[in-house]
């Protein structure tokens, strides 16, 4: 499943994890993006959601290939312009994958 905030940030899901293509929280919460620092935050969070439901313990650094992974099914889904089964469609916007 891929996802995007109110900012347009992207995430996706594969199972259990989520990556969040972006610094603090890409919408509404603390830290959000053009009104709070988000300075020393990493570029991106991975979650296990079966044992993290809520979101508190980023492993991106603990998950680096997981990450690697996920990123690059993101991107393909973007080339392909979809991210579900059938023939590549155009984008109908530039999309840009990182924020």
């Amino acid at each position: 499943m891929i996802s995007q905030s109110i900012n347009g940030s992207f995430a996706i899901r594969d199972g259990q994890w989520k990556l969040a293509l972006c610094l603090g929280s890409g919408g509404w919460s603390f830290p959000r993006p053009g009104r709070d620092d988000r300075g020393g935050l990493p570029a991106f969070q991975l979650y296990d959601l079966a044992s993290d439901p809520g979101e508190q313990t980023n492993l991106v650094d603990m998950h680096a290939n997981r990450v690697v992974a996920m990123k690059t099914a993101m991107e393909q889904a973007i080339a392909r312009g979809r991210s579900t089964p059938g023939l590549d469609q155009k984008n109908d916007a530039e999309i840009v994958l990182v924020k």
